[in-house]
Order: C-alpha cells, then structure tokens, then sequence
C-alpha cells in the first residue's frame, strides 16, 4: 500500500512536472520581444560605458547580432519615436532613467553577460527560472487544506489562470518581481521564516520601485493580524519601513530620476524621445483622461475583473481557522495593494499584476477547502487497508 501511495505521488509530481516543462518549452519556442528589452540592455552597457553615442551603438549593436531582420525592424521602425531613439544616441540616453531604477534586474543580466549568455538570453532564462519557481511555490501554498493530488491539480489551473505561460515567455522583471513576492509570503506564512521573507521583499523594490506599496502593506498586515509565529512588534515594523524606503531611495541613486507626471504623460498621452527637457504640467485635464482610460481599461480586462471579482467573493466568506484568516487577509492586502496602485500607475497589464492574481486564487482556494488536514487522501487508504485486515481477522 506504502508502494501504491508512493506511485500516486510521483504521477502527481510527474503531470506536474510535464505541464511546468510545456510552459517552458512554450516561452523558448514563442518568446515575446517586448521593446523595453532595448533599454535593458543599453543599462547593462552603460556600466562599463559612459559616452551616450557607444551605449547607443553597442546596444543596438547587441540587438541586430541576436534578431532576424524582421524582429530587429520591431525595434527601431514602427513609430516616429522608435526611429527617433534608433537615430539619436541622445535621445537613447535619456530613456536609460526609466529602466535604471531596477538596479537588480539589470544586474543579473550583467552577470549573465559576463557568464558568456546574451543580454536576450539572459533576460528570458530569468523569466522561465522565475516562473517555473511560483509553479514550486503554488502547491506547496496548497498542501496545507488540500490533498497531494488535488494541490497539484489546482496549482496548474491556478498556474495557467494567473498567466504564468505568458510571463514565462517575457523579456522584462515581472516574472523576478512575482517570484521574490510570492517567495516573501511563502516564507512568512508557510515556514515562519520572516528574516527569508523580508529579504525577499526588500530585494523585490530593487527589482520592481513600486513594490514598495505590497512592502508596506504586508508589514501592516503582520503586525495587525498577529497570527501565531507571524507577531511582528511596532518597533520592528517601523524599522522595516524605514529599511523599504531607504532602498527605494536607492533605486533612484544609478541616475536622476524623472518626475512622476513626466513618466504618466510619457505612457499615456505621448511617448517622449526627449523627457529630460519635457517640462510636466499637472493639471486637471491630464487627472482625469488618464483616470477614465484607468476605469476604461479596469472594465474591458477580463482577468483583472475576474480575480478582482474573486477576491470581493472571498472577502464575504465565513472564517474556519488560522488558514482561512491568513488566506482572508492576504487577499485584503492585494485588493488594496491593486486599489493604491492604479491611481499612481493606471496601466492594466496583467505582467504587472501576476503575483496579485496568484495570491487571491490561492488564497480562495485555501478559504473553500473543506478538508483540513493536506495529506487526507494519503490517509484514506491506509484506513481502508486496515479496515479490511480487521474484518478479515475477524
């Protein structure tokens, strides 16, 4: 019996394991080349050069060796402001603030580089490392209200339904940012290891600057939910806060920092070749177009409705437990996380949104199981097993 057990558990692995090496194989066949790999790679460049017009010619250099013609013309043709950055090696210049406020992402990418990989390379091995990491992570969050098979069964779904296959195939930080998320809450509530869990949250801020809002409020849950073995003292909370904000601080010390509104009108009204000379204007006008595009979009994107949905759902679900209260909790925390965050950036990408997805899927799940104890379906069976020996001895 120990044996048939055993072989359950290796298919459940083995089915697992099988739809994690298609998703692979998925971003390496259909990789996805958006632009913001450019600026990437000229940041990379730029820590071993300093003139604008070598950046410029190594960067773009770096791109035509890595392309086909036809992906390479994605890169420098389909707008004025492409061909703009493609002619001018100021211009270039100047988009380089955007991108060096992730001063982790770019520097794994300068150790790829160093290790013989192409800066592209690079970029897509940390996508699917990082994917193929939350996919770990998923069941594990599982196993703690359902059985082996039904955890892994449910990880794939949720797996899927997160966009985890498109993240997977992607040339930017999303992927490290979801993962150094989503590890943070696994070693806080799965193994009480908060020292693990608050490196990785301040490791995300160097990834991502606006993880910084999740910091914060994950902090604020911790000390306010008090769940045993998550206790956190006001002391400590304030620390860490402070620790959050001085690395954000730091994000912003690679090079100046253009305002907000300068960023905002370059995403939503105009992409600018020139920012550094943009004089930005904060007006009503401006609030407002970008705040109705916001709503508009928050509409029309199925999967942020449809998760955002699900956690409204879950909020109004009775409570059953310490796992049920954490799963209740996190959820308030993303739908909050999601609420601050729009109004500073209101671009409904579902990239940028990957780990907030995982979490609410998850933690519903964890809030619907009625089964307790994770390893049920193991212990069926060896109740069977000695039933029958009873009735046969007797």
């Amino acid at each position: 019996m120990n044996l048939n057990i055993k072989a359950r558990a290796g298919v459940y692995w083995a089915a697992y394991s099988l739809l994690a090496a298609l998703i692979a194989i998925f971003a390496l066949v259909r990789p996805s080349y958006n632009w913001d790999l450019l600026p990437y790679i000229g940041c990379v460049v730029q820590l071993g050069e300093s003139d604008p017009e070598q950046i410029h010619r190594q960067t773009y250099a770096l791109l035509q060796e890595r392309f086909t013609p036809e992906v390479y013309s994605t890169f420098v043709d389909p707008s004025p402001y492409r061909r703009e950055l493609a002619r001018s090696p100021e211009a270039f210049f100047e988009q380089l603030p955007y991108y060096r406020i992730k001063p982790l992402y770019i520097g794994l990418l300068a150790l790829g580089r160093l290790a013989g990989l192409h800066p592209v390379d690079a970029s897509f091995a940390i996508s699917i490392l990082s994917a193929l990491t939350i996919m770990v992570l998923i069941p594990l969050a599982l196993r703690r209200r359902f059985s082996l098979g039904r955890a892994h069964l449910l990880g794939g779904l949720v797996s899927v339904a997160a966009g985890l296959p498109y993240l997977a195939r992607l040339s930017s930080p999303d992927a490290l940012s979801a993962v150094l998320l989503l590890g943070a809450c696994s070693c806080a509530l799965l193994y009480r290891r908060n020292a693990a869990a608050y490196s990785l949250l301040l490791l995300s801020i160097l990834v991502r600057p606006d993880n910084l809002i999740f910091v914060l409020l994950f902090l604020a849950y911790q000390y306010l939910a008090r769940h045993p073995g998550l206790e956190i003292s006001l002391n400590r909370t304030a620390i860490l806060g402070v620790c959050a904000l001085l690395v954000y601080t730091v994000t912003g010390l690679a090079g100046p920092r253009y305002p907000h509104v300068t960023l905002v009108h370059h995403t939503f009204v105009g992409a600018l070749a020139y920012p550094a000379s943009f004089d930005p204007e904060l007006s009503f006008e401006l609030l407002y177009r970008v705040a109705r595009k916001a709503v508009g979009q928050a509409i029309l994107e199925r999967t942020m409705s449809a998760f955002c949905l699900i956690g409204l759902v879950s909020l109004l679900l009775p409570r059953r437990g310490t796992v049920a209260d954490q799963a209740k909790g996190m959820i308030v925390l993303v739908l909050l996380n999601i609420a601050l965050r729009l109004p500073l950036f209101p671009l409904l990408d579902a990239r940028f949104y990957a780990p907030h997805f995982v979490i609410i899927a998850t933690a519903f799940l964890l809030m619907i199981a009625t089964d307790s104890r994770p390893d049920s379906a193991l212990r069926r069976p060896i109740e069977l097993w000695r039933r029958r020996t009873r009735r046969t001895a007797d």
